[in-house]
């Protein structure tokens, strides 16, 4: 009969594999560090640019807020790069400096997908770069030692929902414009089964199955009953119901709840290490393929003329008045 204690035992040596191949990576990517197009910040605290702002919560707990909601390669980039300065611990080799993070967006906006323009008659080093950077994010996001909240102030679309449920929690307004789902479906693209893993993790089958072959998109509501999200809030309070998160996870030591949560990761991730190759290449022939950039002309077609009327009807107003 299998006790408690050797179950543990077992389970234990079943993951110390995974976990130490999940550090080596991050050993791995301090010795190979992200290049960037620009010169990344020596500090994270108080860093703007434009991509992300990083600002203070409290002497633990820091925010990073994404400037623009379409990712880019260059701001998956500097997200990735900022998540490991932050854990970097005290050089003195005291405590660590950080214990939570806040991830939100700016404006009326969380996270809505990816920049068209890094989808649109791409170059074929660029679609390498932008799907490796997507990986890497998730593995910092996912495997990270902090107590990590999303503060979802606006729409949370197809990757920003990724990096939202790699998160610990999730905080989000009740804004009724606001949306949650997956809708890269819709544009002929299909997401591998790591990224389904990560939403599926907070969000029962049947629910994640429909999400992805029928492309949703749920209200704040809907959400909040599907568990995409953990909490609605007003718009004004997000960034303070997220701190009081990241605050009542902190309570727990860090070490038991870091390592605990990675053991609850670990398979996840080293189920994508694994085909991250194969993947990056399959991203590549997704997107370039006609019917893809097809539907993604179409859809910017159709961005563009809404836009276009949009300004036309508010000049005839101001006309009018």
């Amino acid at each position: 009969m299998l006790t408690a204690s050797r179950f543990s035992r077992s389970l234990l040596r079943q993951n110390t594999a995974v976990v130490a191949t999940v550090r080596q990576f991050c050993s791995e990517t301090e010795d190979s560090p992200i290049h960037f197009n620009s010169k990344p910040p020596p500090t994270p605290t108080g860093h703007k640019h434009d991509h992300l702002n990083v600002s203070k919560i409290d002497s633990s707990v820091l925010m990073i807020e994404m400037v623009q909601p379409e990712l880019t390669v260059e701001s998956l980039q500097w997200l990735s790069q900022v998540v490991y300065e932050i854990e970097r611990t005290d050089p003195s080799g005291g405590t660590p400096l950080v214990r939570g993070l806040v991830l939100t967006g700016n404006g009326q906006h969380f996270i809505t997908g990816i920049n068209a323009k890094e989808l649109i008659d791409p170059a074929y080093k660029r679609l390498g770069e932008f799907w490796t950077a997507v990986q890497e994010v998730y593995i910092r996001l996912y495997s990270s030692r902090l107590a990590t909240v999303a503060a979802i102030n606006g729409s949370c679309l197809s990757l920003g929902l990724v990096l939202a449920t790699c998160c610990d929690a999730r905080v989000m307004t009740g804004r009724p414009d606001a949306l949650v789902g997956m809708s890269d479906v819709h544009l002929g693209m299909v997401n591998p089964p790591w990224v389904m893993d990560v939403v599926g993790g907070v969000c029962n089958p049947r629910d994640t199955y429909n999400m992805f072959t029928l492309g949703l998109t749920h209200s704040p509501d809907q959400a909040l009953s599907k568990g995409l999200v953990d909490k609605l809030t007003e718009d004004d309070e997000v960034l303070a119901q997220a701190s009081a998160s990241v605050r009542s996870m902190l309570q727990i030591p860090d070490g038991a709840r870091g390592l605990q949560k990675l053991y609850f990761r670990a398979g996840r991730i080293e189920s994508m290490m694994r085909t991250r190759v194969d993947e990056t290449e399959h991203f590549r022939s997704m997107v370039t393929h006609e019917k893809t950039q097809a539907c993604l002309c179409v859809c910017v077609c159709v961005c563009v003329c809404v836009c276009v009327c949009v300004c036309v009807c508010v000049c005839v107003c101001v006309c009018v008045c």
